[in-house]
């Protein structure tokens, strides 16, 4: 997690501990956090087919109205 820019990031849970709620606990300490510090608001990035965090984080409050595109660029060409 990134707690100086205001952002959740990287959350990563192992098998035998998913479904604990395990990572709930840790974005709403997050959430605990940022609100501590002043901050009204906390970002993340979710890829857009990963739908277990997504449900996770709607289900927490996030909505998910801008899609990013990631563009390449092939440097050979």
């Amino acid at each position: 997690m990134c707690w100086q820019t205001g952002a959740v990031e990287r959350i990563f849970v192992v098998p035998d501990w998913r479904d604990k709620g395990l990572a709930e606990y840790l974005i709403a300490k997050a959430f605990e956090y940022h609100y501590g510090n002043g901050r009204t608001s906390v970002e993340t990035l979710v890829n857009e087919t990963d739908d277990e965090s997504k449900r996770l984080l709607t289900s927490m409050g996030y909505s998910f109205s801008v899609k990013l595109e990631l563009l390449g660029l092939d440097l050979e060409s």
